[in-house]
C-alpha cells in the first residue's frame, strides 16, 4: 500500500482560532470576543460564526477560563446517584446554572468519607468557583470541611455535617410531625421505623424527633421498630422489609400489634408494606401506612402511598441560586443562608383505612 493510501486515514488537524481569524478576515482579539460573548457588531459577529461553521470549530470554554485564571463551574456531590431523590435536585440544579451563565458538574460520593473528599479535590483541581454537597452523614470529613467553606462558598442540601454552614434543605421535623398527626387522628398508637442511616444524618434526626414531639403533644408513648442484628444493613427497601417481618414474629407484637407506622422513607415504606403483606396483613387497611419524599413510585404502589412530599425542584434552584450569591456577592459570604421550605402531606389510599383512633391495646 502506497504512503497516499495511508494518507485518508491520517487525523485532520483540529481548527484553531487563528484559523478562525484568517479565514474571517478578522483579528484573533475580535474573534476571542465574538465567542466569549463580548458586544460586538451583528455583522462582525456573523463573520466569525460562518467561519466557524466552515472549519468545525467549536470553543474550548474550559481551556479558555483556566487560561485566565477564572471558571464558571460548579460541582454538585451527591451520595448516590440511583436514588432517584437526587434525580429532580440534579435537573433543576443544571437548568438554573445554565440560565445563570454557570456549568454545572456533578459526582458520586457513594456514601464514603473518602470518596466525598476525593471529589471534592477533583472539583478543586477543576478551579470550580462553589460546591454544592449532599454530605455524608460522618464526622471524618468535618475538618476538611470546615477549611474549604472558608476558602469557596459550600452549600449543603437536604441535611448537613457541620453546625455553622449554608443549607438547603425541607424542614424534615415539620414533615414529620405532618405524617405522624395525620397518623394519629386514624390509629391509637403509631409505629416509627426509622432509616438505615445513622442519626449524624440531620435529615433522619430532625424526622425521628418529629414523631418523638408529635406522640408526646398526643399523650402518646412512642414505638420503635428496631432492626436486629440482621437488618442493621442493605439498602432501604430490604431494611424496611427485613425490620418489620422481624417485629411481627415478636412476643411484642401479639401484645403490641402494629396499627399505623411512620417510615423515615418512601424506599422503606415499600420494604415494610411487603413484609406486611406477607404475613397477611393489608396495608392501608390492617395497618396504615406512611413515607417520606414522594419519590416517583410511591403513588404507583398497592396501595398508592402516603407521605411527604419534599420541593426537589425548589432544592435544586435554590440552592444554586444562593451558591451563585455566595460566588458573585463576597459580602453574602459572611451571611449564613439558611433555608428550609416546606413539607406538603399527601394523603393516599395506604392510610385509608377503617381503623378507629378509640381503640385501645
Amino acid at each position: 500500500m502506497s504512503i497516499n493510501a495511508y494518507s485518508s486515514f491520517m487525523p485532520t488537524p483540529t481548527p484553531t482560532m487563528e484559523d478562525v481569524a484568517e479565514l474571517s478576515g478578522l483579528s484573533r482579539v475580535t474573534v476571542s470576543k465574538v465567542l466569549n460573548g463580548h458586544g460586538v457588531r451583528a455583522k462582525t459577529r456573523t463573520r466569525v460564526l460562518d467561519a466557524c461553521q466552515k472549519l468545525n470549530f467549536v470553543a474550548n470554554h474550559h481551556a479558555a477560563t483556566l487560561a485566565r485564571g477564572g471558571s464558571r463551574l460548579m460541582g454538585l456531590v451527591v451520595t448516590s446517584i440511583t436514588d432517584p431523590f437526587y434525580g429532580k435536585i440534579i435537573e433543576q440544579a443544571e437548568r438554573t446554572a445554565s440560565s445563570l451563565g454557570f456549568d454545572l458538574a456533578y459526582r458520586c460520593s457513594y456514601s464514603d468519607a473518602q470518596q466525598e473528599r476525593r471529589v471534592a479535590e477533583g472539583f478543586l483541581g477543576l478551579k470550580a468557583v462553589a460546591l454544592i454537597v449532599s454530605p455524608v452523614p460522618s464526622d471524618e470529613n468535618l475538618s476538611f470541611w470546615r477549611t474549604l467553606s472558608g476558602q469557596m462558598p459550600v452549600v449543603f442540601i437536604d441535611h448537613a455535617t457541620l453546625r455553622s454552614c449554608h443549607l438547603v434543605a425541607t424542614d424534615h421535623y415539620a414533615g414529620a410531625c405532618l405524617m405522624t398527626e395525620h397518623l394519629l387522628q386514624l390509629a391509637f398508637r403509631p409505629a416509627y421505623l426509622g432509616s438505615t442511616e445513622p442519626l449524624t444524618n440531620s435529615a433522619i434526626a430532625a424526622r425521628q424527633q418529629g414523631y418523638l414531639d408529635a406522640m408526646e403533644r398526643a399523650g402518646k408513648e412512642p414505638l420503635f421498630l428496631l432492626p436486629s442484628t440482621e437488618t442493621e444493613h442493605g439498602d432501604s427497601e430490604q431494611f424496611g422489609y427485613a425490620t418489620v417481618k422481624a417485629y411481627l414474629l415478636t412476643p411484642e407484637a401479639r401484645i403490641t400489634p402494629l396499627s399505623a407506622l411512620a417510615c423515615a422513607t418512601d424506599a422503606i415504606a415499600l420494604g415494610a408494606m411487603t413484609a406486611l403483606v406477607e404475613h397477611g396483613l393489608v396495608p392501608g387497611r390492617d395497618v396504615l401506612v406512611a413515607g417520606h419524599d414522594d419519590l416517583s413510585f410511591s403513588s404507583f404502589l398497592t396501595p398508592p402511598l402516603t407521605t411527604v412530599r419534599q420541593p426537589r425542584v425548589a432544592i435544586g434552584e435554590t440552592a444554586v441560586q444562593a451558591a451563585v450569591n455566595l460566588v458573585t456577592d463576597p459580602r453574602a459570604r459572611k451571611r449564613r443562608v439558611s433555608v428550609k421550605l416546606a413539607p406538603e402531606l399527601i394523603v393516599r389510599a395506604s392510610t385509608q383505612g377503617l381503623l378507629l383512633k378509640s381503640q385501645t391495646r
